[in-house]
């Protein structure tokens, strides 16, 4: 029974230091797997991309040599103005002079071939063929066409032929020798030994052959019908014979085919198997080492460990006098000695916390009466605040109220003409004037709010005019500006009960932050039906606000441009009071925004009051 405890912390710690060893290394080694294998994919996608880039140079050389030979096999022949029908003799001739053609022909526009290197093809009418009518444009090469004659895939070239009026009457067609073609897709550098290049037509038929299929087959190639619109693209997909493939598409525009750089994914990813599998034997062996070091390691410590909870266990029965073994390692010994030196701090810790707990109630009525007092005083202090705040707005209202009459007087000259710069300084007194009386009814209303002293009423107005007036009041400085400011009120909106002047002054200050921070577009006010009672939204295509400094927007003295250089003059109570007064009404406002791009502002009003006692 004695080994029983120190065999359990035995397992726990062999259990716990295998798991801090090896759950991070397996997933090290598991993620270094991954990437590696997906990094030599598509290190085998490059390769194979590079390859069908170089093929694809080749057909565009190629196509552009049979445009090129079917022109000049015409300007050598002297065909056109009026010459159609050129010898066989010649025609032979010329198909002699190189291996780029199978066949030779001239055929009108009426379809009919009228000459030709084989004569059992002369007579006949093509006009059905889908590759007719690009015989008489200028560089024609062809689509891959299955020819019912040959009964093979073809590409033919053709080079018109005019009459003397210059109007295209025939044209000289040479059908290509796909052998040429097929030479080159059989070109198999940078494929290994299972890799291979090959053009399929879009329905599937190859053009040229591979190492397991002739021309004509038809193949099923995951990713051939929809290669025409994305130009390139890599797949992995098996074969008929079940072998997994690595293949890279590539649309050929000039000849109208996918062109297909493939190898089997055993011979491409030979080299990263190779190394995956001996990183594999590596971390087999070091979990070996591992598991050896962990038990040799758990078995040191698990019987001083053991000790050291029998001890715990002692102490934590009331026993602290008992003291821990100091012996064995240096680190052992050292937990030992803080165990011990614990214990003794743990004692006098009890012999102050005896003491303590004489006078725990007495020091506890003492704070909770320091607190009391504490809070009365703060409490004092914002009623002395608001008061204050709210006596001093009152006082500094009625002599700017008497500034603003008194420059009003002089302005007009009822005490005497002024000349022009004596009525501009005096436009300056009166519009600082009301700006500062401004500013002190919005501390006057936020002292009222914050004090509890503000009043709502509710009454019965016509949401229409109050739009209507806060619209009338902005418009002189949305015109300095040249912006446009409209409303819109829907119909099913019918008289409201509520504060209308509240209601006012809350478009009021979101009209005036709207074309104040506009410099170009316009604000629109939109009133429509929402939930239990009426949307009300502000928009404006202006700066618009970061996210970052959205929680800023409803706090009283917040600004986003603070700072001695701000652009925009306020004491950011505007939207710190719309806020409190719909919730007065109990009603919610919200903001959306895009920098750059202009905010909307919506308040929500209810169409019953709130009942008041």
């Amino acid at each position: 029974m004695s080994d029983h405890p120190r065999s359990r912390i035995r397992t726990r710690l062999l259990f716990w230091f295998l798991v801090l060893l090896l759950v991070p290394m397996t997933a090290t080694n598991l993620v270094f797997v991954v990437l590696s294998w997906n990094a030599a994919q598509a290190q085998v996608w490059r390769q194979l991309s590079s390859v069908a880039s170089l093929k694809e140079n080749s057909i565009q050389t190629w196509t552009f040599r049979l445009s090129q030979s079917v022109t000049a096999m015409r300007t050598r022949q002297r065909l056109g103005q009026g010459h159609f029908v050129p010898p066989e003799a010649d025609l032979r001739s010329e198909l002699a002079l190189q291996n780029l053609f199978e066949e030779l022909y001239v055929v009108e526009t009426s379809g009919r071939v009228v000459a030709s290197t084989e004569r059992k093809n002369v007579g006949k009418v093509l006009v059905a063929k889908e590759y007719f009518p690009g015989l008489f444009t200028h560089g024609f090469v062809s689509p891959p066409f299955y020819d019912l004659t040959r009964q093979t895939m073809q590409v033919v070239a053709s080079a018109p032929l005019t009459d003397p009026a210059g109007n295209i009457a025939a044209s000289l067609v040479g059908v290509a020798n796909l052998t040429v073609l097929e030479d080159v897709m059989a070109e198999r550098t940078g494929l290994g030994t299972t890799g291979d290049t090959y053009l399929v037509a879009p329905n599937g038929t190859l053009l040229t052959p591979t190492q397991s299929q002739k021309r004509n087959d038809v193949v099923r190639l995951a990713g051939v019908a929809s290669i025409r619109d994305l130009a390139t693209g890599e797949t992995s997909y098996q074969n008929a014979s079940g072998t997994t493939m690595i293949a890279a598409f590539r649309w050929v525009a000039s000849l109208g085919v996918v062109l297909v750089a493939e190898q089997t994914r055993a011979e491409a990813l030979a080299p990263s198997l190779k190394i995956l599998t001996i990183n594999l034997w590596l971390e087999a062996l070091f979990i070996l080492l591992a598991v050896v070091s962990a038990l040799l390691v758990s078995r040191s410590l698990a019987r001083p460990l053991d000790a050291l909870a029998t001890t715990a266990q002692r102490i934590s029965g009331g026993d602290l006098d008992v003291l821990a073994s100091e012996g064995g390692a240096w680190e052992l010994r050292q937990v030992g000695r803080a165990f011990n030196a614990m214990t003794n701090r743990l004692r006098s810790s009890i012999t102050e916390l005896t003491a303590y707990k004489e006078n725990l109630e007495g020091l506890v009525a003492q704070r909770t009466m320091d607190l009391e007092v504490a809070l009365n005083r703060a409490e004092e202090s914002d009623r002395l605040k608001s008061s204050f705040l709210a006596t001093m707005s009152h006082e500094l209202r009625t002599p700017l109220n008497s500034i603003i009459g008194f420059t009003g007087i002089l302005s007009q000259g009822l005490v005497g003409p002024l000349n022009d710069e004596q009525k501009k300084q005096l436009g300056f007194v009166m519009t600082s004037s009301r700006h500062l009386l401004e500013l002190i009814s919005d501390i006057l209303d936020i002292s009222k709010i914050e004090a509890g002293e503000l009043k709502i009423e509710a009454v019965s107005f016509d949401l229409a005019s109050v739009v209507a007036r806060a619209v009338k009041s902005l418009e002189p400085l949305a015109q300095k500006k040249l912006l446009f400011l409209e409303s819109r009120i829907s119909p099913g909106i019918g008289p409201l009960v509520g504060d209308p002047r509240r209601v006012e002054q809350i478009l009021l200050n979101l009209l005036s932050n709207a074309v104040k921070f506009t410099d170009a577009g316009g604000i629109k006010v939109v009133c429509e039906p929402g939930g239990f009672g009426v949307r009300i939204s502000v928009s404006d295509s202006g700066l618009g606000i970061h996210p970052e400094d959205r929680p800023k927007l409803f706090k009283p003295f917040q600004q986003l441009d603070s700072g001695l250089n701000r652009l925009h003059q306020g004491t950011g109570l505007g939207l710190s009071i719309c806020q409190r007064l719909v919730e007065l009404m109990g009603g919610t406002i919200d903001v959306e925004s895009t920098p750059g791009q202009g905010s909307t502002f919506t308040f929500s009003l209810p169409l019953t009051p709130r009942r008041t006692p």
